[in-house]
């Protein structure tokens, strides 16, 4: 008992005495000024402020007792991280666009225009080659600035780096001294004032003036000189003239003020004073600052750029999950796609690229001129979107207030703007009711094309503008209608038939195919494909089995659910990505080979790491190279059937090129399909509405085939492509005999076997339904 009383004494007497020291301390102190001469109690003062002023800054540095808050490492500071945009490439060296989070390229000193850095210099710090991080003579005058009620900043450029790279107000705590008012300002200025130091220790004034130009902001978006100059004057840092640069220094004093597009008179007025501080300092004459003062500013190229501005917006969106995606596979997830600077190589052909949305928007155009939407339609599917917004869901439980707004609110003409996908946003004069009804009737599409040789997608259309619409349906599940088919007679030749065999084109037992026609012959399997007979391919699945079909879906690379009764699975019931299904179609033309569609070729860092790269994505043969010959020589066989209409867009190449095809109409003609193929082309279009019951009035052959008969149209005029004018290849060696395929069958009448009992043509791909299950007519 005693010892701990000693204790608790001791412990009591300990903290007296440090609360007691500062008082001891003054008192010491204060005793140094007693008798002693003016002069030296001046020098004394000084002396103690600077001892003092030290031991403060020391303080912040060390961050003393967690006062003041962390400080950035000196490693941080010799290899500081921005945010950078990344770019991506298309396959002949053309920039698509960009992944940013701060739209931001890196210059070097040399890409600048020197004299950005003379006005920059003037205007912002005269005296940056002379201090060494602070301008102490700048802070005096400041502060007599403000002793006179003028107040002004005094950060020099290299503070200005230093709040730019690393944040000190946001991204670094303060220390418990940062809470109290007054003191978080000083701490702030007095850590940049140290970075600033060390920054002008570390890296010379050339390196601080090239990673300020790449940090700063600019305002509209802009960071970094590059994207500044791109984004006001469509330039490029190195053609920048004396008045722009000018213009761009005098942006960072408020980038919103003096934004020459949307305040071009303030922007006009601080443009001349920042050439007058050029014309102060000796940098340009009285003639020239007379003269370009009276200029304009020319804001005619003036642009923000957004992410998924510029060219195939919808494959980046692909891209951007499939690289996510890929990276967290990778244990890679902190790689930053928006702000790591990141180099992306893809597959596109931005020629191709350009063709094919060429030939969407084309064919869509001629397309929405006759197409009407029936008043059922609209009616139903405008109540469905109603039902949707926010106003509907907040007044649904007030019976008086929602049919206001259904009778009244939704009835009444304002002035409203539609996204329309060929002209772009549109103002109108008309109720929100009629607006709905407006978007809905217009038709939607998706194109893709593969090169099978690699699986490398070339060319990538997701929908008509991705401005209207961000739904792609390049990746979105759509019933497949009758290009299935190609899929059915695949896993039969896998299982040895071949395009002489025959079938009979009959309705199999107990089941009622709707809406198409059978002749009841036993047919080949080349005239059943070509004139896409729904009869003989729902036989044939019968006879091979529905597994069997399932598992070279799946072989194939469609992975998404299938139908398991040969009814709804071999006329398209299912639904599938018509990425996936293109690339089926590559699988066969690639004589066999598999492999995922490939869109991305390779990922650098900015440090020049690989980080991702298409040799990761194996390719194996999963078809015998008899069943992909003899299906190649089946889906030329369909230009003399339901792909006869290409002929209208290539008849020229035919004696060069090799074509095929197979066309897909589902359930009232709510998807139109086709598949198009060429010896090193791939392509799938589809064709349809917002919702199933938008209908596209019309035929996979007459709706989606002219999207890829015009985009070969182009790619085989152009003499840049003429390696893909060629023919498919010979079998290899003598084992595929030519009576497998070529298949000249005398009958009575002396016709050949393909002009036996071709039946209806017209009638395919629609799906079909037993009885007792009708789901195969909804859509998912």
């Amino acid at each position: 008992m005693e010892f701990i009383s000693h204790v608790l004494i001791r412990v009591l007497y300990v903290a007296r005495s440090l609360c007691l020291l500062p008082v001891s301390m003054w008192r010491w102190y204060s005793g140094l000024y007693r008798g002693k001469r003016w002069y030296k109690k001046i020098l004394l003062g000084l002396v103690s402020f600077f001892l003092l002023l030290f031991f403060y800054v020391f303080g912040v540095f060390v961050n003393l007792l967690w006062l003041f808050g962390k400080m950035p490492s000196v490693d941080s500071i010799m290899h500081p991280e921005t945010n950078e945009a990344s770019v991506i490439y298309s396959a002949d060296g053309r920039m698509l666009g960009r992944f940013f989070r701060e739209n931001r390229s890196l210059v070097r000193y040399q890409d600048v225009n020197p004299m950005f850095f003379r006005t920059l210099i003037d205007t912002e710090d005269e005296r940056f080659y002379e201090h060494h991080g602070v301008d102490y003579q700048g802070i005096a005058a400041a502060i007599k600035d403000i002793v006179n009620g003028n107040p002004r900043g005094a950060s020099t450029i290299t503070q200005q780096l230093a709040k730019n790279l690393f944040r000190v107000r946001t991204q670094y705590s303060n220390g418990l001294l940062g809470r109290v008012p007054g003191l978080k300002i000083l701490i702030m200025k007095t850590k940049e004032c140290i970075l600033a130091t060390e920054l002008e220790m570390l890296y010379s004034k050339e390196e601080i003036l090239r990673m300020y130009v790449n940090t700063v902001d600019f305002g509209s978006h802009a960071y970094g000189i590059r994207t500044a100059a791109k984004t006001y004057f469509g330039t490029t840092p190195d053609k920048l003239k004396i008045e722009e640069c000018a213009v761009l220094v005098g942006l960072l004093k408020a980038t919103s003020t003096y934004n020459p597009h949307s305040n071009y008179d303030r922007a006009f007025e601080r443009r001349n004073v920042v050439l007058h501080n050029l014309y102060s300092h000796g940098d340009i004459t009285r003639e020239e600052y007379d003269s370009l003062k009276a200029l304009p500013i020319d804001i005619s190229r003036y642009r923000i750029e957004r992410v998924y501005d510029g060219s195939a917006p919808y494959l980046r969106q692909e891209i951007a999950r499939f690289l996510n995606e890929k990276f967290e596979e990778k244990g890679l997830g902190s790689v930053d796609l928006y702000g790591d600077g990141l180099r992306i190589y893809t597959t596109i052909d931005s020629r191709m690229q350009h063709y094919a949305e060429s030939a969407v928007m084309t064919q869509m155009r001629h397309l929405q001129k006759n197409f009407r939407l029936s008043e059922d339609v609209a009616r139903r599917y405008t109540q469905s979107v109603i039902r949707t917004l926010p106003r509907y869901r907040k007044l649904k439980d007030d019976p008086d207030s929602l049919d206001y707004f259904l009778n009244v609110e939704l009835n009444t003409p304002h002035e409203v703007t539609i996204n329309n996908p060929y002209g772009g946003k549109e103002v109108h004069t008309m109720s929100t009711r009629d607006s709905i009804r407006t978007m809905l009737g217009y038709l939607q599409a998706g194109f893709v094309v593969i090169e099978p040789s690699t699986h490398h997608v070339k060319a990538w259309v997701g929908n008509l503008n991705f401005k209207t619409w961000n739904h792609d349906n390049v990746i979105s599940r759509h019933q497949t209608g009758s290009t299935f088919k190609g899929i059915v007679y695949t896993a039969a030749i896998e299982q040895g038939w071949s395009p002489c065999d025959r079938i009979q084109d009959i309705e199999p037992p107990g089941v009622k195919l709707r809406k198409s026609r059978v002749s009841g012959a036993n047919i080949l399997l080349r005239s059943a494909f070509k004139y896409s007979k729904n009869g003989a391919a729902v036989n044939l699945c019968y006879q091979i089995g529905p597994r069997s079909v399932i598992r070279i879906a799946r072989k194939c690379g469609i992975e998404d659910p299938l139908y398991e009764d040969c009814q709804n699975l071999t006329l398209g019931s299912s639904s599938t990505r018509l990425r996936d299904l293109v690339n089926a179609y590559a699988v066969i033309v690639g004589n066999g080979y598999a492999r995922r569609p490939i869109i991305v070729t390779k990922v650098v860092d900015r440090n020049g790491n690989v980080v991702y790269s298409e040799e990761e994505e194996g390719k194996r043969q999963v078809l015998a190279y008899r069943t992909a010959f003899l299906m190649q020589q089946m889906l030329m066989a369909g230009m003399e059937g339901t792909s006869r209409p290409l002929y209208n867009y290539i008849s020229r190449y035919a004696s060069t090129t090799d074509f095929g095809g197979k066309t897909g109409t589902t359930n009232e003609s709510a998807d139109a399909l086709y598949v198009g193929v060429t010896p090193d082309l791939v392509g799938g279009a589809w064709v349809g509405g917002e919702y199933r019951d938008i209908h596209p009035n019309g035929s996979g052959a007459s709706v989606s085939l002219p999207i890829w008969g015009r985009f070969l149209q182009k790619v085989l005029g152009d003499p840049r492509y003429q390696r893909y004018q060629r023919k498919f290849a010979p079998p290899r060696g003598n084992y595929i005999p030519k009576s497998s395929y070529q298949c000249v069958v005398y009958v009575p009448d002396s016709l050949t076997e393909e002009t036996e009992a071709t039946g209806d043509a017209t009638a395919e791909g629609t799906p079909l339904v037993s009885p007792a299950d009708n789901s195969a007519l909804t859509h998912e």
